[in-house]
């Protein structure tokens, strides 16, 4: 095989093996891809404005811990299934390593929250020790 066609052969693995539409070069960034960090990075200095903070109410307390990015309810035991499915219609997680419904701090979580606790407030909580 002469060295022309051994060129061809090569240049046409590359083309099957990356085709040049696939555009994969390790530091090629799309404007789209720009955005979503710019975007990111703002978000991240508005969680840096937040201060920690805690609710205290009868039964439960509210956490609003910025170096953990998150909100958290924190209850004495158990709470009863429809304080469950409050906080679940406002998307808390249980967290076991916590010990406590937990999630991250956007400005949505914090009307969710506000929302939860008027709810909550209404109720008698009913804990269960476990």
């Amino acid at each position: 095989m002469d060295s022309g066609a051994h060129y061809e052969l090569i240049k046409l693995v590359g083309f099957y093996a990356c085709p040049n539409y696939a555009d994969i070069t390790p530091f090629s960034t799309s404007t789209v891809e720009i955005r979503r960090l710019e975007k990111r990075a703002k978000s991240l200095k508005k969680i840096a404005g937040f201060e920690y903070k805690e609710i205290v109410k009868d039964n439960y307390k509210l956490v609003q811990d910025p170096a953990e990015n998150r909100l958290m309810f924190y209850f004495d035991g158990k709470p009863e299934e429809n304080i469950r499915a409050i906080l679940k219609m406002h998307s808390f997680k249980w967290s076991p390593s916590r010990l406590a419904w937990v999630r991250m701090i956007t400005e949505n979580a914090l009307y969710s929250a506000k929302i939860a606790m008027r709810k909550l407030d209404g109720l008698e909580i009913g804990v269960q020790h476990v």
